[in-house]
């Protein structure tokens, strides 16, 4: 059906977007994406409609869709809303960090949004769904933290502890640093990930 099309487009094109595999500032070209997927080019249109809703892509009057592309400022943004909303599902009072070593195999940025994630366990399910979409927004930039902060997996112990063991105000105190650090580096994270979205040499 055209409903199932539109999903199986939607869910395909956002985890290849999440995985790196379509790349920041990239075209999604809708006749392209039609035949790739065997439909029509209505569903996909409606899917890249829904993705760009969710801001991890971006209209463009002639051109079509491209994968969205923060400024330095909107990404100073998204990190300090991420704080926030972290802050706010904090008071929540009810926490359940991830069991320790769960992560051992992970990639940071999956760790991070993991941690980050266990917050919202019995949060506010509209403050859950703003979480969700901020941590996917900010995926591209949580993969090239660890080059530019080399004490990003101490940080990230320290944000463990604070979370399964922490007072509120410790909690609090944590998640801010830690968000405030990224955002004061927002410029070099940006350029950072628009580097490592570059075509290598042989595509």
């Amino acid at each position: 059906s055209e409903r199932g099309a539109v999903g199986r487009v939607y869910e395909d094109v956002k985890n290849r977007i999440l995985s790196g595999e379509i790349r920041l500032r990239e075209r999604l070209d809708v006749d392209h994406l039609a035949r790739t997927y065997r439909v029509s080019g209505t569903p996909v249109r409606q899917a890249l409609s829904h993705l760009a809703f969710e801001r991890l892509i971006v209209p463009h009057p002639t051109r079509g869709f491209h994968v969205a592309l923060w400024s330095e400022k909107g990404l100073r943004d998204l990190y300090d809303w991420r704080g926030m909303l972290a802050c706010l599902a904090a008071e929540s009072g009810e926490r359940t960090a991830p069991a320790k070593g769960a992560n051992g195999s992970a990639i940071y940025a999956d760790a991070v949004t993991s941690l980050l994630q266990c917050l919202n366990t019995c949060s506010n399910s509209e403050l859950a769904r703003a979480a969700t979409n901020a941590d996917e927004r900010l995926r591209a930039a949580r993969l090239v933290e660890p080059d530019l902060i080399p004490e990003c997996e101490d940080e990230f112990a320290s944000l463990y502890a604070a979370i399964a063991d922490g007072t509120l105000a410790q909690l609090r105190a944590a998640l801010r640093a830690y968000h405030h650090k990224r955002s004061e580096q927002a410029g070099e994270i940006r350029a950072r990930a628009l580097l490592r979205a570059l075509p290598e040499e042989d595509e």
